[in-house]
């Protein structure tokens, strides 16, 4: 990581300090750690709520006004020559996995603060207003981000999560207020672009020696849990030729999986297809297994080659 990086205007450069950024990390990752290593801030856990004060105070001696909507967004804001036109903001999250990387989500709420301040710090006010906002439970049930676009549940029952109490009382516990939900979504009125910065989720830019990306789309995720239903019986008097081994059937099925991600030509390339996850039944070493279910996952940036690799499994 550099100590600093520059960002040239027409009028002069300015220079964020990173020493300060790279401290403001230490001291959120510290917020949760876990005694190995990685950071644990559970959405609406007391670490969470932790973080989230503390980033609120830097938000203030950033120059920001500071709001929390319905769905629990903080939002900071850092008005604008022309405080009447729409925002330009960055973010992401504070709220992590239960074993986490300092950087996840956390980097891109932190450089923006650091970026902010160093406009404030020299005085310089760009004609539209700033936001830093810090997504609700960006890690579990999305509901911040969700509700800013319009598109959150109103349903209680839809937001199952096994760290906290019911949603409701999970907005409550760091600010939100569920019963007003709808009130947290923003329109092209109000914010004119969002940008975030993000920690590579990947091995691509390392091993080209890259040190940022542009992110070129969004791909489309579907996922789907997978059924192999055989027939149990005992792994050392039933004949090979006799058996209905639901794992050799789950195995030929992983490894057309496999195919299809590492499947070219014809539009096909950038697609990805991973089994995560194995249940088997009975689970014990001399049963030949009569039911697997497995998890697929399966990610592109066409609809249509989504569409065509499920027809191709099928």
């Amino acid at each position: 990581m550099l100590d600093t990086v520059t960002a040239s205007t027409s009028a002069n450069t300015l220079t964020i300090d990173g020493k300060r950024l790279m401290q403001m990390m230490a001291e959120m990752g510290a917020i949760g750690a876990l005694p190995n290593g990685g950071v644990r801030r559970l959405a609406f856990s007391p670490e969470d709520r932790q973080g989230r004060q503390l980033i609120q105070v830097w938000m203030e001696s950033a120059g920001m006004a500071i709001t929390i909507d319905a769905a629990g967004n903080i939002i900071g804001r850092y008005e604008g020559r022309l405080p009447h036109i729409p925002a330009i903001a960055t973010g992401s999250h504070l709220d992590t996995v239960p074993n986490a990387g300092i950087y996840d989500g956390t980097y891109g709420v932190l450089a923006g603060v650091e970026a902010v301040r160093t406009m404030h710090e020299q005085g310089i006010r760009p004609d539209h207003p700033i936001e830093v906002i810090v997504f609700a439970d960006e890690e579990r049930t999305m509901i911040g981000s969700k509700a800013m676009a319009g598109k959150a549940s109103l349903d209680l029952d839809f937001y199952e999560h096994p760290h906290y109490e019911p949603i409701d009382i999970g907005l409550k516990f760091i600010g939100g207020d569920w019963d007003k939900l709808p009130s947290a979504q923003r329109s092209t009125d109000d914010l004119a672009a969002f940008v975030e910065l993000h920690v590579e989720q990947g091995p691509v830019l390392e091993a080209a020696s890259n040190p940022i990306g542009l992110v070129t789309g969004i791909v489309g995720q579907r996922r789907y849990i997978i059924d192999i239903k055989g027939s149990a019986s005992h792994a050392g008097t039933t004949p090979m030729t006799m058996r209905q081994d639901a794992m050799v059937a789950a195995s030929q099925v992983i490894l057309a999986v496999n195919g299809m991600g590492n499947k070219t030509g014809d539009g096909y390339g950038d697609q990805v297809a991973t089994v995560g996850a194995m249940k088997l039944s009975p689970n014990v070493a001399n049963t030949i297994p009569g039911r697997v279910e497995i998890t697929l996952d399966i990610r592109d940036l066409s609809n249509q080659r989504l569409d065509d690799m499920m027809s191709e499994l099928e």
